[in-house]
Order: C-alpha cells, then structure tokens, then sequence
C-alpha cells in the first residue's frame, strides 16, 4: 500500500486495483461465453468480444472523465460557496449551472457568488482527492434528474439480474455436484423434482449467509480476498484451458452428460462449428456486455487507489480489459471447439466426469482432482465478485433513495450531513473516525447502507428461488447492462463535456487554445484525441439500444 501525498489515507496500489477490477469484470459471465460462441460462430464472437473490449475501455475513461469533472466544480463551489452542499450540487444542477455561467458572460462576480470560472481554474482543479460520487450521481450533476433517472432504472435492472444470476450460478453448481444429508446431486436444468428444488434452496441459502456477511465488509478489508481469488480464477482458467486442448486432441466424446471413448473420435476433425452465424448475435452481445460490465463499477474501483496511482488511470484499464479480452476470446473458443453443440451454461459443468486424456475404465486421480477444481470454479467466482458488485449497487441504491428523501425533506439533520459528507474534503477525516471507531459505532454511522445491503441479497436470493434458468437470466442482466454500461457514461460524458465549456469564461480563449494546442477546457489529464472523439458518443449509444432490443426480444420471443 501507498500513502496518499495528500496526506490522506493510505490505498492500495495499482496492481491491487487491476485485481478488484479483474474480479469485477471475470465473473459469471465467462461461464457463459462458450456457449454463445458456438452460437455465433467462432470467429463473429471473437470480433464482438475485441469491439465489446474497445468500447468497455473507452466508456470506462468517461467515467474517470467525469469524476475530474465532478471533482473540479466541487472544489471550485467548496472555495467560494461553502454552503452548496453535496445534495444541491446533484439535485439543484441547472441553478447551479446558472451561478455559474452568470460570471462567465458578465467577466466578474458579486459577494457570496463564485468567481470567474477560467480555463486555468477548471484544469488546476482537475484532481480526484474526495471521490465522492457515484455514477448515477454524477450524471445527475451534469444531465439532470431525468437521466439520472433513466440510468437508475437501467442500473438497477442489471445489478439485481447480475446478483440473481450468481445466486443461481452458486445453486445449481453445487446441486449438480454435491450431495447434501438425505439430497443426492442433481441438475437443476432437467430435474423439476422437490427433491432437486430443495437441495437447490439449501445451496442458495448457503450463498445468502455468505454474499450478505462478505458484502457489508468494506474494500480495504477485502484485499485479501480479491488478490488471492484473481490469483486461483488464473490458475483454474489455464487448467480448462488446456485440458480442453487435451479433450480435442484426444478420443474422447461427451454427449451433454458423459464421457465416452471412442478410437474413430476426435473433436477437432468431428464437431462441425460455424465461424459465423449472424442469429446468435444479439446474446452474444447481451452475454458479452454482462462480461465486460466493469465501467458502472470503476468509481469504487479508483476509490481506494492510493493517490500516486490515481494518476494512472489509462494503464489500470488498458491491464485490467486487455487481459480479460484475451481470457475470453481463449476461452470462448478453445471450449466451443470441443463441446460443440453440446456445450452447457455455464460451461465449468462440462468437465462433470472428466476422465483424463487417455482410454480408462476408472476416472484416475489426477482427472478426479481436476474436475472438481474446475467444478467449483462458479462457487470462487461469485464468492469474490458478488462482494464487489453488491457493494455498487447498495451505494447506488442509497444515494437514490437518499437523494428523493433529501428533496422532499424527510432526512433529519444528521442523516442529511451524513448524505452531504465529502464535499468540504471531509472523506479522509471520515475514513480516519471509521479507523478509530468502535465496531459498535461504525455500524451505526453506517446502518442505512447495512439495511440496504441485507434487504438487496435477500431479495435477488428470493430471485433466484423462483426462476434458476441461468442462461435466461445472464442474457436479462447482459440486456440492460447494455443500457448501464455503455450509454450511461456516454450521457456523461455528453453532458458533463458541454457543462464544463458552459460555464468557462474565457472559452474562446479556451477554443484557440484547442486548435493550436489540442486541448479543450473539458479535457481531463487522461484525455487522448481519439477516445474523445464525437462519434463514439453516437455509435456506442446506437448499438447498444438495437442489441438491447433483440436481446430481450430473443429472451421473451
């Protein structure tokens, strides 16, 4: 770990932060992709899932974007205005925005209104010390209450189906593979007994204790889990990877449910796969961006990074999605290769009786071990990410629950200045009182996030209860992260860009400077010409909403 220079808390580096993000973004959702590659064909999925990856990156540095942004007027508010408040700032934008620009027609200021605002201003204020918003936060900033609104539906959405989809991930892998007192294992997929339902519940259960304990710990408590979980996801991922090589080369056939041998067999030269199918297009797409869906995440990704590399932005995500690209096309395609048609979602069930390479009557030790490492795979899968994701979800939850409650004044004075910490610098000294604090008092300056977060894994665990159909709802949570994911930081970065040239006052100077210099009073320390460019913000948006549609009609239809 790295002490701030700011002489904040210390965070943790950036190698510790390419894991969270690497955790966040290699879950449930590549127990997946096999099966849609050999949908769409081989080579048509490897080409979405480098786009999927452009645009992940692209989207996740609007994000990062935004925070300087948000980050530059609440200092620059903080200086002058120190009674704006963290809730006017998000719920009074276009008065907000009025304050400002005022200055900027006029050239000057009165008492108690905020200064000029110049290009050096805003570019000198471009630093993330407090970090204090979430996404749909931010997008309120700049955008207003009403894409706040649309994003909160759309995240919202994709969040519980996310949490939904590891609780049945967790429930029917150990059903399939784990008997239990008088409950022998079962697949959840085929067998609708009360017998197989029940054994099922118990898992789900099992996961409820775990996911709701793991997700009211707070990150820097969780490092230990991440790094050693991205460290054994690596191991296990090589371990299919190459015994799914081994499986093509050898003789053995699976038919969905066994292993047989056969000497005229082999995968390679028998399964017959298309290397392009334009039908199995839009889950390709809904599967792939549920895999890629890390952007929405990125401000509680960058929040414990130690100030040092806070200005490493561009390296933490070219890492963490570059590597997540390559384990994904790898795995899509060596898997597909060999399951063909008969490969499963998610498809670490297929190595259920894996017999090694070689003719054996007897499963041998060595294959036994193996099949189960590669088996239990989901379980350390959602055991590390859904902590991460349900973490988001409950910030974003509370800073919209807390954000109508405020409006409409049902928020008493302490609640209030608990919702307005941060925006006077005050996160380093909150995060110093939680170190000092007894556990006692950290619940309680924490109890309404700790409500939410239990009352939001109960709920997906009741979720999951009722619909376990995994690959149903992967393609559901893959649809609307569609929306989340890719056009959410696409609005902010519109809005938050126009804000920030808005309210500059000498934005023709700003203007001259950009065509000699190539800058712009929006661009951020981590701006690069092509990554700004105006025809991402039409053509990721575009995409996004016709996949949408045909991934929910595919699912419903």
């Amino acid at each position: 770990d790295n002490r701030g220079s700011n002489g904040g808390t210390a965070g943790y580096s950036l190698w510790v932060a390419v894991c969270f993000a690497i955790n966040y973004t290699i879950g449930a959702g590549i127990l997946g992709l096999p099966k849609e590659f050999y949908n769409a064909g081989l080579v048509l999925a490897s080409v979405i899932i480098v786009c999927l990856a452009v645009a992940t990156y692209v989207v996740c540095l609007y994000v990062v974007d935004g925070i300087y942004r948000a980050e530059s007027i609440s200092t620059i508010l903080h200086e002058n205005l120190a009674t704006v408040s963290k809730y006017d700032l998000i719920s009074n934008k276009k008065n907000i925005k009025q304050r400002l620009m005022q200055n900027a027609r006029t050239g000057h200021h009165k008492q108690n209104e905020v200064p000029s605002v110049t290009f050096e201003k805003i570019q000198a204020n471009y630093r993330i010390v407090r970090n204090e918003y979430q996404l749909s936060e931010l997008i309120g900033i700049f955008g207003g209450k009403w894409w706040r609104f649309a994003f909160d539906i759309c995240y919202g959405c994709m969040a519980f189906a996310t949490l939904w989809a590891y609780n049945v991930l967790f429930g029917v892998s150990l059903a399939r593979n784990i008997p239990f007192g008088p409950y022998t294992t079962c697949n959840r997929e085929t067998d609708d007994s009360s017998a197989c339902r029940d054994l099922y519940s118990i898992y789900v259960f099992v996961f409820w204790c775990w996911s709701t304990t793991m997700t009211l710990l707070d990150f820097r408590h969780q490092k230990w889990l991440q790094v050693s979980a991205t460290v054994a996801r690596a191991c296990i991922i090589v371990l299919m990877v190459i015994t799914a090589v081994g499986l093509s080369l050898s003789h053995w056939y699976y038919d969905g449910d066994t292993y047989t041998y056969d000497t005229a067999y082999v995968a390679l030269n028998s399964n017959e796969i298309a290397m392009w199918d334009w039908q199995g297009i839009p889950w390709m797409i809904a599967v792939g961006a549920f895999a890629f869906g890390i952007s929405v995440n990125a401000i509680d990704v960058i929040g414990p990074l130690s100030t040092r590399d806070k200005k490493r932005m561009s390296a933490l995500w070219t890492c963490a999605i570059t590597l997540c690209t390559v384990v994904y096309v790898v795995c899509g395609v060596v898997i597909a290769a060999y399951f063909g048609a008969h490969v499963v979602s998610p498809c670490s069930l297929g190595w259920l009786g894996f017999m090694g390479f070689k003719d054996a009557d007897t499963q041998p030790t060595w294959a036994t071990l193996v099949s189960w490492i590669i088996i239990l795979l989901p379980a350390l899968d959602i055991a590390s990410s859904f902590p991460l994701i349900g973490t988001t979800a409950a910030n974003t939850v509370h800073a919209f629950v807390f954000g109508i409650l405020a409006h409409y004044d049902m928020l008493n004075e302490e609640d209030l200045a608990a919702y307005d910490h941060g925006v006077a610098g005050e996160n380093d000294q909150q995060q110093q009182q939680d170190e000092n604090a007894t556990w006692f008092e950290r619940c309680y300056r924490h109890r309404h996030k700790i409500v939410i977060k239990i009352i939001m894994c109960t709920f997906v665990s009741g979720l999951a209860l009722i619909e376990s159909d995994f690959e149903f709802v992967l393609s559901l949570a893959g649809a609307f992260g569609l929306l989340a994911v890719y056009c959410g930081p696409c609005v902010l970065h519109w809005k938050s860009t126009q804000f920030m040239r808005d309210i500059c006052v000498d934005r023709n100077d700003a203007a001259e400077i950009d065509e000699q210099n190539e800058m712009d009073v929006a661009d951020t320390p981590i701006a690069a010409k092509w990554r700004t460019h105006t025809a991402w913000l039409f053509c990721i948006p575009i995409l996004s909403l016709v996949a949408f549609i045909a991934a929910i009609a595919q699912s419903f239809l």
